[in-house]
This record gives C-alpha cells, sequence and structure tokens, in this order.
C-alpha cells in the first residue's frame, strides 16, 4: 500500500516537470513571436546581419524576410562585422531589392564592388536614402544615372573623400533625380579649397525639388549662387567653405530669391560684412534659423548696431542666432581690435531676443559668440531645481578660457582686456587643468563684475620656472570679489576649497564634482567648521558629488553636523550621486 502511494507521488512530480518543461519551450522558442514583432525588431537591426541570421533557420523565417511589410536597411560602416556584410549583401540585393529602404555605405572598403553591383540590379523600387563614401567617379556617375529611375528616391549624402576636385559632373546628374528632397555632397580631398563647380545657371526646366541642401565642400560665392538656382524650393541651406570671389567688386548675383528658406548655416573664411549683407538682402528669406561662422579679418562683423539694423529691415522673423567670430593669432603679431563703445550686445533688442554674447579664448584664437539663451549651472543652486527664474539676461555674458600661455601670460591678460572692450564679463570658466591659484587671482582681478567662477581644477603651488614674486596672491586678494558661486569640477586638497572661500567672501554656493576620494564626513565638518572661523556669512548652500552616496551616508552627516553642533538650522539630503546640504 505504501508503495503504491510512493509510486503515485512520484508519477505526479514527473508529470508536472514535463508540464513546466513543455511550458517553458513553449515560452522561450522564438516560433511563438507574431510577425509585427519581428519587424519592429529587425527594425534596429542592419538588412546583412538579419540575413544571416534567420534566412536558413525554417519555411516561416524564409516567408518573412520575403514578406512585403519587411523593408530592410543595408548599412556599411566601421563598426559592421565585414565577413556577415559580404556574404550576405549580394543575396539581398538579388532577391530582395524591391524591399531595401535604405543603402548607407560610409567606410570605403568594397564600396566600388557593392556599388557595381546595385548599377546591375536597378529595381530598388521602396529605396528611399543613400549614403556613399569614397565611391571612385566613374561608378558614383553610373549609379547616379541609374538612380534617377528610382521612385522614392528622397534623401541622398555623397562622400567622395579625395576621389573628386570638379563636382559639376556629380551636380548636374543629381539634379536630374525627380523625387529627392535632401542632398548632402562632402567634397575635401587634400585640400579642400581646390574644389571646382562652375555650372552654369539654371533654366526653368532644370529645376530640383530639393528641400534641404548641404554643400560641404569650398565654394565661392558666385558658384554657391549657381548651385542653388537649381533649388528654388529651397528650405534648408547648409554652405561650410563658404569663400570670397575672385572679382568681389561685380557684386553678388543671385538668379531668384529664396522664399522658402527658412534654415540657414553658412562657414566662411574670407568674407567681409559687406558681401555677406548683400547676400542676405538679395535672397529676400523669411529665415527662422541662422548660423554664421566666420574667420574674416573684417573687424565689421563685431558692430552689434550694424547686426541690429540687417535684422530688423531683413530678417524679423529670425527667432534663433547663432554667431561666431574667430580671431587667430600667434602673440607674435597685431590682429584688429574692435574700438567702439562697450555692451552693444546687451542691448534690448538682443536682451529682449535672449541672444547673448560669449567670448572663448584658446592658444591660438580669441572667439566671439551670440546664442540663444540656455541656462546655466550658476542657475541651479538648490535640488527643487532654479532658484531665480527671472534671471538678469543683461548679466549673463560669459568668459570661457581654454588654455593659459605661461611663456606669453602678460599678452594673454591683454586678450582679457580686449574681450572686455565688447562686453563686461559676469561669469568665468576655466577648463585648463591645475590653474596655479596665482594666474587665477590674477585673471579674476581683470573681471571686476564678475559673479560666478567655474574651473576644472586648481593648484596651489608655484608652476616650476614662474616667478614667485610676480604672483604675489595675499597682496592681490585686498581687491573687492563679487563672486557668488563657484563650481570647481576636482579637488586635489581641501585647501584649495579654503583658498576660493578666501577668495570669494561672498560665497553662496558651492559645487564640487569630485573630492578625491576624502572622508566625506571629514569634507563637510572641515567645510562647515572653516565657514564659522573665517566668518563666510553668506554661504548657505553646497552640492557634493560622491558616486557612492546613498540613504545611509545622509544619516551619518546628519549625526556628524547634530553632535558637533555646526549648524542650526539645515536641510541634508541626496538626489542620484549629489548631496545637497542647505542652511540657514
Amino acid at each position: 500500500m505504501n508503495n503504491n502511494k510512493r509510486k503515485s507521488t512520484f508519477n505526479y512530480s514527473y508529470y508536472q516537470d514535463i508540464k513546466k518543461s513543455n511550458i517553458d519551450q513553449q515560452i522561450m522558442s522564438i516560433d511563438n513571436l507574431s510577425n509585427e514583432i519581428f519587424y519592429e525588431i529587425f527594425d534596429y537591426l542592419d538588412a546583412c546581419e538579419i540575413y544571416h541570421a534567420f534566412s536558413n533557420l525554417n519555411h516561416r523565417f524564409q516567408q518573412l524576410l520575403y514578406s512585403s511589410s519587411l523593408l530592410f536597411k543595408i548599412e556599411l560602416h566601421y563598426r559592421t562585422p565585414k565577413e556577415i556584410f559580404l556574404n550576405n549583401y549580394k543575396s539581398l540585393i538579388r532577391f530582395h531589392q524591391h524591399q531595401i529602404i535604405s543603402i548607407h555605405l560610409t567606410y570605403s572598403i568594397n564600396v566600388n564592388t557593392i556599388i557595381s553591383s546595385m548599377i546591375r540590379n536597378s529595381l530598388f523600387n521602396h529605396l528611399e536614402s543613400i549614403r556613399l563614401h569614397g565611391v571612385s567617379p566613374n561608378i558614383l556617375s553610373r549609379f547616379l544615372k541609374k538612380c534617377i529611375s528610382l521612385p522614392r528616391l528622397f534623401l541622398l549624402r555623397i562622400d567622395t573623400s579625395n576621389s573628386l576636385k570638379d563636382l559639376n559632373n556629380i551636380y548636374k546628374l543629381v539634379f536630374n533625380l525627380p523625387k529627392l528632397k535632401s542632398l548632402e555632397i562632402t567634397a575635401h580631398g587634400f585640400n579642400k579649397f581646390n574644389i571646382k563647380t562652375s555650372l552654369s545657371m539654371a533654366t526653368a526646366k532644370q529645376f530640383s525639388p530639393i528641400k534641404s541642401l548641404m554643400i560641404d565642400h569650398s565654394c565661392t560665392f558666385k558658384e554657391c549662387s549657381t548651385i542653388i538656382s537649381y533649388t528654388p524650393q529651397l528650405r534648408n541651406l547648409s554652405v561650410s567653405h563658404l569663400l570670397m570671389d575672385d572679382n568681389p567688386k561685380k557684386g553678388i548675383h543671385l538668379p531668384m530669391i529664396l522664399s522658402n528658406l527658412t534654415y540657414l548655416f553658412i562657414c566662411e573664411y574670407d568674407l567681409d560684412f559687406d558681401q555677406f549683407e548683400m547676400f542676405i538682402r538679395k535672397i529676400d528669406a523669411k529665415l527662422q534659423f541662422l548660423s554664421f561662422n566666420t574667420e574674416s579679418e573684417d573687424i565689421n562683423y563685431l558692430d552689434a548696431k550694424r547686426w541690429e539694423k540687417l535684422i530688423m529691415k531683413y530678417l524679423p522673423q529670425l527667432d534663433k542666432f547663432y554667431f561666431q567670430y574667430h580671431i587667430y593669432r600667434d602673440y607674435e603679431n597685431e590682429y584688429p581690435v574692435y574700438r567702439d563703445q562697450c555692451d552693444q550686445f546687451i542691448s534690448s533688442f538682443w536682451i529682449d531676443r535672449q541672444w547673448l554674447f560669449n567670448a572663448d579664448i584658446d592658444y591660438g584664437f580669441i572667439l566671439y559668440s551670440i546664442q540663444p539663451y540656455e541656462k546655466q549651472w550658476y542657475e541651479y543652486d538648490s535640488p527643487q531645481g532654479m532658484v531665480n527664474s527671472s534671471t538678469d539676461l543683461s548679466k549673463c555674458s560669459q568668459l570661457s578660457i581654454r588654455s593659459i600661455p605661461g611663456e606669453y601670460f602678460d599678452l594673454f591678460l591683454t586678450d582679457v582686456t580686449r574681450v572686455l572692450n565688447m562686453a563686461e564679463i559676469y561669469h568665468l570658466e576655466i577648463t585648463e587643468e591645475n590653474v596655479f591659484s596665482g594666474i587665477l587671482v590674477e585673471i579674476v582681478d581683470l573681471l571686476a563684475e564678475l559673479r560666478s567662477l567655474k574651473i576644472h581644477s586648481l593648484s596651489l603651488r608655484v608652476p616650476e620656472g614662474l616667478c614667485v614674486e610676480k604672483f604675489d596672491v595675499f597682496d592681490l586678494l585686498e581687491i573687492p570679489i563679487q563672486i557668488t558661486k563657484v563650481y570647481l569640477e576636482k579637488m586635489n586638497e581641501i585647501e584649495e576649497i579654503y583658498f576660493l572661500m578666501t577668495l570669494c567672501p561672498d560665497l553662496t554656493y558651492l559645487k564640487v564634482d569630485s573630492i578625491n576620494n576624502m572622508d566625506i564626513e571629514l569634507f563637510f565638518r572641515n567645510i562647515l567648521m572653516n565657514i564659522s572661523s573665517k566668518y563666510n556669512e553668506h554661504f548657505r548652500s553646497m552640492c557634493i558629488r560622491i558616486p557612492t552616496a546613498d540613504d545611509k551616508m545622509i544619516n551619518k552627516l546628519e549625526k556628524m553636523i547634530n553632535v558637533k553642533k555646526l549648524l542650526i538650522k539645515y536641510k541634508i539630503q541626496r538626489i542620484s550621486e549629489c548631496i545637497y546640504l542647505q542652511w540657514n
């Protein structure tokens, strides 16, 4: 009887195991997934990888691969598994051309062979996007001729690499594509300034439906005007290497206005403001976005009042304005200096549009820029977010210093003074690592209206070869400093914090990204005790980033503050890796 009972129990357990195993197999089998799920998965995968993984599984997946609902994306870039690609792309082009929606070949290996096979099989009825890199001129021309028959080719990007200097034939073929909406042609080569595009002006029968055009190669104003004569429907235009015409006195000839153009990006090298102004007048566009980068020596580009007149009269709908004016110098030669009235770029015209002035100084250049307002670190000094939502935009001008040349430090300070000729600086960021404290004080000493300071890292040690007497830090500290917010990205030693607290007696907020593995309790204790002894009466909040921060750490800090009686009314909390401490 007992034996029978044990046998019955054993059989039931065995049955349950078998049943569970069958259920698990059903759940784990990919055959149970619907076609719709596979379509979604395949949308994130390269066609050759899909074909390699599923073409030989079973009849169901063979049918799936031939489904008209499945559209393939063929991609070849530097991360593509080359063996998988080369073993499968021919089958895709031969048997699935009607399912291919995009072909992006941005890696030049085997690209000519691949394009040649596409020329022989040209029934790509669903092909919408093509990106090519490094195709030889002859094969590229043959391929573009075949593309004329494609009914859905909307986007074309061509990077000729070093293979072409004359783009006439390429542009002629591209402008014949009947459905093309977006075109990007890149041709830098060994000398990006030797590219030629001597097209003739377009006739009405030669107009292209292109609405977005990126000219990523050198061209003169005349050549650019000729190219865009083929694109009367243009909405977006980017020209990355615009050059002055050989005979600029002839003026700018545009065969048409670009009334649909709303987005314009131009990067130019030697164009004067008169020519640029003439171009803007003649295109008569309703621009909403303008980005203009120049390396011209024409200092008139820094005339804010002239920009105001141009924008108000010819670009009244402009919403986003990005402007960069580069001055390259070698500290051995003079370069243009703007000598008009300071703070022209903080008039009501610029502030009402929230377009703000900034400057960058690096070893090789000064960069003056205008760009739309974005929230900055100094506007967030609590875990709740912004404290001051009504920021005074007239006091947002920022100077960013990328490198400080020790050998030419006096000339570097002259550069800072030249920036001040343009606008008063209220915010300073120094990205160079381990800036010597004496050098920092000399820079801050020039910026009388400074309100915030952000530095990567600080050094209290005098650099080798630097004259100590030249940087008498403690004498310099007698100057009135108005900095209220400091952001130190990397602390090497806590004495650097003490130095910054002494430098900035009006400090209200301190942010530190790394305390160099210092014990967090010791860090907070020392800082809070130093506040009491140094009388930083305005200091009210800190944000310290600790990757290992957790609630247990917060409890320990709270207990330490209470036991040591460092603060009476305070609030400490953690958000992600950041510890916020606020007190009254």
